[in-house]
């Protein structure tokens, strides 16, 4: 009951909308990838710095939350954020759940809370978790894992730089 009411609370606490500063330019350059089907290097929508070459090391984000905007909205991409991180939160989650575990996954969540929302951070927080999972489960030991990880940290760097960490 405890697990239940943990995930529940943190699910409604992580499941809110917060303007990220580039989501309107995130959602410009998925949209722009759909509608074309090209990746864009160069900065198309900034009156800063139009035409500025870079790397857009987030463009498996931008093309995700483009298509589920188009399906959902805000608020969709609100829960589905949020149950993310929620989930991301959960692999973290001791066998066995006392009240000190959810106290300190409470304060867990209070700090991750600014960072939250429909934000590239939240996919790399669950890649990160996911990481430590299978590490933990000794997912390296054989030769064939080597190819797992290098896709693994190949999608996780084309979605936020959180995979340098």
């Amino acid at each position: 009951m405890l697990k239940f009411f943990t995930l529940v609370a943190t699910f409604a606490i992580l499941a809110t909308f917060k303007i990220d500063p580039d989501f309107g330019w995130h959602i410009a350059y998925g949209r722009t990838f759909l509608e074309s089907g090209k990746l864009i290097g160069a900065d198309l929508f900034s009156w800063t710095m139009p035409g500025y070459f870079w790397a857009n090391s987030y463009f498996l984000y931008q093309i995700l939350v483009a298509f589920l905007m188009s399906f959902v909205g805000t608020f969709g991409l609100s829960l589905i954020f949020g149950a993310i991180a929620t989930f991301a939160i959960y692999l973290l989650f001791p066998k066995k759940l006392n009240l000190f575990h959810s106290l300190i996954i409470f304060l867990g969540v209070s700090m991750f809370f600014p960072a939250s929302g429909v934000r590239p951070h939240v996919i790399s927080f669950l890649m990160y978790s996911v990481s430590l999972l299978l590490l933990d489960r000794g997912f390296y030991k054989k030769p064939i894992h080597a190819i797992f990880w290098f896709l693994f940290f190949a999608v996780w760097g084309n979605v936020h730089r959180g995979a340098i960490v």
